[in-house]
Order: C-alpha cells, then sequence, then structure tokens
C-alpha cells in the first residue's frame, strides 16, 4: 500500500509545481447549502468534519460541491494518484 502524503493549505488555492498539481476551490466561504467549484484534475474528493468524520453531502464527479447544511469548517480531501491534499471549507 503506497504512502500518502497530505499538504495541507489554509486558502483555497493548490499550486504544487513539483507534481504539476493545481487546485482551486470556490467560492470559499461558501453559504449552507451552495455548490462549490474545485477547479483542477483529481482522482476522488471526501469531505470530512473536524473530528474527521465523514460528512455525507453531494459531491459529483466534475468537481461540484453541495455545501453541508450546518455552519463551520470542513476538510476536503482531494486525491491524486498516490498524493492526497487537503483545503478547508468554510460554511457560513
Amino acid at each position: 500500500m503506497p504512502i500518502s502524503l497530505a499538504r495541507t493549505i489554509d486558502n483555497s488555492t493548490i499550486n504544487n509545481d513539483e507534481t504539476n498539481t493545481n487546485f482551486t476551490l470556490y467560492p470559499n466561504p461558501i453559504k449552507a447549502g451552495q455548490l462549490a467549484y474545485l477547479i483542477g484534475k483529481f482522482d476522488h474528493i471526501l469531505l470530512f468534519d473536524l473530528n474527521g468524520m465523514p460528512v455525507e453531502t453531494t459531491i459529483l464527479n466534475d468537481g461540484i460541491i453541495k455545501a453541508p447544511q450546518e455552519t463551520g469548517m470542513y476538510i476536503l480531501k482531494i486525491g491524486v494518484k498516490d498524493q492526497t491534499y487537503t483545503l478547508k471549507l468554510i460554511v457560513i
């Protein structure tokens, strides 16, 4: 099993020249129940609360994410090959 390296970014954009990986999440912050868009190439994305528990939400393959109904901060885990990147999603 390959080891995943996680990179956490405080803002809404990841640029990694080493792996040619670029992500943008907008809008961020977002209102509860609205749609956010993840721009970039990825294999899968998952949403977690700050306790590390998965959050049930709608995530479409093309990077459209329906924000949870509860306000707060969430972690969006983005998988690309054997790498894992994280972005913070703020729901207001």
